[in-house]
């Protein structure tokens, strides 16, 4: 019989501790990464029109609806994300999770919200946050900012999902995913998302260091929902 000492009983559980903590930090951390991959494997790969269907059975007040002219606006205070349509407001959701501070994203880590002018660069049907629509950040100005600054890696994967966690990502819920998701799915063709730091840019307390980004975004926004300001 092999008799074990009291060393190797205390290396054994200061393995098993940090095995744990790697565990839960991967699991956590890394979900972005392994559930989709999970869910390939487990499932299969879900299509977009599968889960369309889906919606449909959830929501059938979608069926039928027009989702042309689309495009998402983000205001990172009070935490809002508004669905227009042709010029019209259609929906707003309310963040139910953020991150980060006023300003842009500078590089990869830092937990901000982007602040920009970007487009849907694509539908993930297989999220780890139930669903998401990707954003096409960094864009140049991202890019060029970032090389200013000395930085190396801007950062990316950065998306308008469900749940209730964000690391740098807008975080909406399930039940509006579902319905961001849909139009986007419904719209075709490029669709703007602009992310702002508030209802007006030139307001903000980063507006100093961030001046013609600010006043190119508040620009942006006016132009996009003109049809309703100048509604009767």
């Amino acid at each position: 019989m092999v008799r074990i000492n009291h060393r190797t009983w205390i290396l054994l559980a200061a393995l098993g501790v940090f095995g744990a903590i790697g565990f839960y930090v991967a699991y956590h951390r890394g979900r972005s990464l392994w559930h989709p991959l999970w869910v390939r494997l487990v499932s299969g790969s879900s299509r977009v029109e599968d889960r369309l269907r889906e919606i449909e059975r959830a929501q059938p007040e979608l069926v039928g609806q027009t989702f042309s002219g689309l495009t998402l606006i983000a205001y990172k205070d009070p935490g809002a994300l508004e669905v227009w349509r042709e010029g019209r407001l259609w929906e707003s959701h309310p963040f139910t999770a953020r991150s980060g501070k006023p300003g842009p994203k500078r590089q990869q880590g830092d937990g901000q919200i982007p602040e920009g002018i970007y487009t849907v660069a694509g539908l993930n049907p297989d999220s780890s946050y139930h669903l998401s629509l990707r954003v096409s950040y960094p864009n140049a100005d991202d890019q060029e900012r970032a090389r200013a600054a000395g930085i190396v890696d801007p950062g990316g994967d950065i998306y308008i999902h469900g749940k209730d966690a964000s690391i740098g990502c807008i975080a909406i819920g399930d039940r509006a995913i579902e319905r961001v998701f849909y139009a986007a799915a419904k719209c075709g063709g490029t669709i703007p998302i602009v992310i702002a730091p508030c209802r007006n840019p030139s307001q903000a307390a980063t507006y100093a260091a961030n001046r013609a980004l600010y006043d190119g975004l508040a620009a942006k926004i006016a132009a996009l929902t003109r049809l309703t300001r100048s509604a009767p």
